[in-house]
């Protein structure tokens, strides 16, 4: 899983995620045309999300093995995609300028991404106990719980901050507060 635990990350063995399978007919008009679109296949299903019609939920998902089947009825081969998976509700996103309450229908916690672009520079600025240093106007800072950084513009700025542990969303309610008004962005997946 990743940092934010909403999602998988390529090569990391924390916890056990969810197995999904899949299975496909894969074709072409010859033999190379259908290796082509199995191996294209196998190339989109390497790291993806996975949606289906009438699920609230969507799957982050990475491919962990795969097998490919002769069906002998050319020129159809039978593709078996088996993926690790993290079930979640679509991206939520809460707007605020001052303390809030969110709701997080999950029932584990998951990585936060909070992002603001600052309306007036100040010594420092705290979000959900976190404290950013040398806020200047204009910028835009990201405490990114999802992927694990922090960024002004896009350059890190870790080092500007108090962080011992990104920032995640538990189960039920959760206060957000902020030291002064500013408009923030705080976005999580219900996991």
């Amino acid at each position: 899983r990743s940092v934010g635990l909403e999602n998988i990350a390529r090569y990391r063995d924390e916890a056990d995620p969810a197995e999904l399978t899949l299975e496909f007919y894969v074709g072409g008009p010859s033999y190379e045309a259908t290796q082509t679109n199995i191996s294209n296949l196998f190339l989109a299903a390497e790291q993806c999300i996975i949606r289906r019609e009438g699920d609230i939920f969507e799957y982050a998902a990475v491919l962990t093995d795969r097998e490919v089947e002769d069906t002998e009825v050319e020129p159809y081969h039978l593709v078996t995609c088996t993926l690790a998976a993290v079930r979640r509700k679509p991206l939520s996103t809460i707007y605020t300028e001052k303390d809030i309450v969110i709701f997080n229908e999950g029932n584990t916690k998951s990585g936060a991404r909070i992002s603001f672009t600052a309306t007036k520079a100040c010594e420092s600025f705290q979000v959900m106990g976190i404290t950013l240093d040398g806020i200047q106007k204009g910028k835009t800072y990201v405490i990114d719980g999802m992927k694990g950084c922090v960024t002004a513009d896009g350059i890190n700025y870790f080092a500007n901050t108090d962080l011992i542990d990104f920032p995640k969303i538990l189960p039920g309610k959760n206060e957000i507060h902020l030291s002064e008004s500013m408009p923030v962005m705080v976005s999580f997946y219900p996991v």
